[in-house]
C-alpha cells in the first residue's frame, strides 16, 4: 500500500496539477514581518530543500525535518527541511538540496532517489525563492548530524501530517517582532512559515490521491 502512495505521488508531482499557492495561503502568516527594503523574486537568492520520503520498520512513511541551531538570522531555531542556498557550482536544484542534505544530515541521496518537486515558495524575510525537491529511499536513513547547524532530527509519520487534529495556531518570535501565524502541531514541535507551507501542499497531494 505505501509503495502504491510513492508511485501516486511521483506521478502526481509531475503532472503538473499541484496546488501550489491554494496550499501555502493557508499557511500564510498573518500581517508577514518584512525587511525595510526587499529585493523582488527577479534578485532573489535561489534554494533548495529536500523533503525526503522513507519507511519505518512497520512500512509506514516517514518524512525528516530538522530543528536549526540557534544563530542571528532570520531562521535561527526554526524547524526545517534539511537544504540551503545553491551555490555557483551546483548543477541544478536538485544538486543543490542532495548537497545541502548531506552537509547538514549525513545522508547522501541518488538523483535516482529524486521522485519530483512540489511548487517554489517565495520567502521574503530572507528574499529567499525555495524549491523544494522529492526524493524517496526504501530505509530508514543513518543520519549523522552536523551539529554547527542543526539542533535536533524530526521524523514526522505521513499519517499524523493529514491529520487535521494537527493543525493551529500561534505567535512566534522573530528578528522583525512577534508573527501570528497558522502552524503543525507534532508533538512538542510547532511548524510554521515556509516549512508549514510545503508540508501544507504534500498534504494536500496525499489527501486528493486518498480521496481518488
Amino acid at each position: 500500500m505505501e509503495n502504491n502512495l510513492i508511485k501516486n505521488i511521483t506521478k502526481t508531482l509531475n503532472n503538473n496539477t499541484l496546488p501550489g499557492v491554494i496550499a501555502h495561503n493557508k499557511m500564510l502568516p498573518h500581517n508577514r514581518i518584512t525587511p525595510d527594503k526587499l529585493e523582488t523574486q527577479i534578485n532573489s537568492i535561489k534554494s533548495s530543500v529536500l523533503v525526503l520520503l522513507y519507511p519505518d520498520i512497520s512500512n509506514n512513511i516517514k518524512l525528516v525535518l530538522i530543528k536549526r541551531q540557534d544563530y542571528k538570522g532570520v531562521h535561527g531555531g526554526q524547524i526545517a527541511f534539511p537544504g540551503g542556498k545553491k551555490e555557483l557550482s551546483d548543477l541544478n536544484d536538485e544538486y543543490t538540496a542532495i548537497r545541502e542534505t548531506f552537509e547538514e544530515i549525513g545522508v547522501r541521496i541518488s538523483f535516482d532517489n529524486i521522485i519530483g518537486r512540489l511548487s517554489d515558495i517565495y520567502i521574503p524575510p530572507s528574499n529567499n525563492l525555495l524549491t523544494p525537491i522529492v526524493a524517496y529511499i526504501e530505509h530508514k536513513p543513518d543520519f549523522k548530524i552536523n551539529n554547527f547547524e542543526v539542533k535536533e532530527i524530526i521524523e514526522l509519520n505521513i499519517n499524523d501530517l493529514i491529520n487535521d487534529n494537527c493543525l493551529s495556531e500561534d505567535v512566534f518570535e522573530t528578528i522583525y517582532g512577534n508573527v501570528k501565524a497558522p502552524c503543525f502541531i507534532f508533538n512538542s514541535y510547532k511548524v510554521w512559515g515556509a516549512t508549514a507551507m510545503i508540508l501544507n501542499e504534500l498534504k494536500i497531494v496525499i489527501n486528493n490521491l486518498q480521496k481518488s
